[in-house]
């Protein structure tokens, strides 16, 4: 995400409807329930329909006072609004994580976390947003306009064509009912493990980020121990996780700056990549390189039986295998200013 020093506008609304020249909205509503939480993802959704894609809410809300529950809800699912932030009034009591205890401080790191996580793929988003003018948050019927089970679901939303965000908004609930449509799986970003396939599904509020079959998303890992923020974390290297779909194909793309700079991608001051997967064999293209890359460590594979060999560059290498959740992983050192190509073959079960 933009660093403070890029000049961002931003105005509260409570109606449809913003001065043209502003980069960003938030609302601002207070009013504890599901109803709110229900009607700040439908505004979400609605300016992203606007051609306003850099949209959120005052996290925990705004006037009056929240309570630990509704807020550790809001920060689960507001962590992943295009613009996330948890913003108070004055006259309200504080609602910073840490004010409302330890249940709702671990819940909120763990979304925050996940969101730097995503930071790439986001990052990658807003630059399509500028310069093809798509959505960064979208509803599930912008990819799924076919199927009118989804055309009424206004509690999940889709960041891009690849995740899913769904949220819990019943009072007391730990779990809830989500719909995963399409011909291809769908996975726990978290996890690894495969939640469903054109079907509903109850989920726990660990499972409310999932990866639709087909991609390829361009992670970071926070740092694990001291502050994390966009300067520490964009240094960091990154990881690849491939997402095949039924046929065992995945694409997905990496736009890259200095993520502080105005004019970048008009002065060419940016690289950008594309990967893509088939028939078991990962390779990246080059379409502009312009601004160095922070190098790939770790490539992870969701949906594979068993692995026989994998080899980056023709070269063999090793890898770990979770037989359960059927996960590759591969560590690797590969930097992104050369193509590359890593391949894998399963193994050939004997019949008995």
């Amino acid at each position: 995400m933009p660093s403070l020093d890029y000049p961002v506008g931003l105005r509260s609304i409570h109606l449809y409807g913003s001065h043209p020249f502003y980069l960003g909205l938030e609302t601002n509503r207070m009013s504890h329930g599901v109803l709110l939480l229900n009607c700040n993802a439908m505004e979400l959704l609605s300016f992203s329909l606007f051609g306003v894609p850099l949209m959120g809410s005052d996290i925990c809300g705004f006037i009056g006072d929240t309570t630990p529950e509704f807020c550790k809800r809001w920060m689960q699912l507001g962590a992943f609004y295009p613009f996330s932030r948890n913003h108070n009034s004055d006259t309200s009591k504080p609602q910073d994580p840490v004010s409302l205890g330890p249940i709702v401080v671990e819940a909120s790191k763990r979304a925050l976390r996940m969101r730097y996580r995503l930071l790439p793929y986001y990052y990658t988003l807003f630059w399509r947003a500028h310069t093809d003018a798509t959505t960064v948050a979208r509803p599930l019927f912008f990819e799924f306009p076919n199927d009118k089970r989804v055309y009424n679901i206004d509690t999940q939303f889709m960041i891009g064509e690849h995740v899913m965000i769904t949220a819990i908004l019943e009072e007391g609930a730990n779990t809830t009912n989500a719909f995963y449509p399409g011909p291809n799986p769908w996975y726990d970003l978290n996890t690894g493990k495969q939640l469903a396939l054109n079907s509903w599904k109850t989920i726990s509020d660990a499972e409310t980020v999932a990866v639709k079959g087909g991609a390829i998303l361009a992670l970071q890992d926070p740092p694990a121990k001291g502050p994390v923020n966009t300067g520490n974390t964009r240094s960091l290297p990154i990881q690849l996780l491939l997402v095949p779909d039924a046929a065992g194909v995945a694409r997905g793309e990496l736009y890259w700056d200095d993520g502080d700079s105005l004019n970048n991608y008009e002065e060419e001051k940016y690289s950008h990549l594309i990967f893509k997967l088939r028939e078991n064999e990962l390779s990246s293209f080059i379409q502009w390189w312009g601004y160095g890359v922070p190098a790939i460590d770790t490539i992870t594979v969701l949906g594979q039986n068993l692995i026989e060999t994998v080899t980056v560059n023709n070269a063999s290498t090793s890898f770990t295998y979770d037989k359960p959740r059927k996960v590759l992983k591969i560590n690797v050192s590969i930097n992104l200013d050369k193509p590359f190509a890593v391949k894998w073959t399963n193994k050939v079960m004997q019949k008995i």
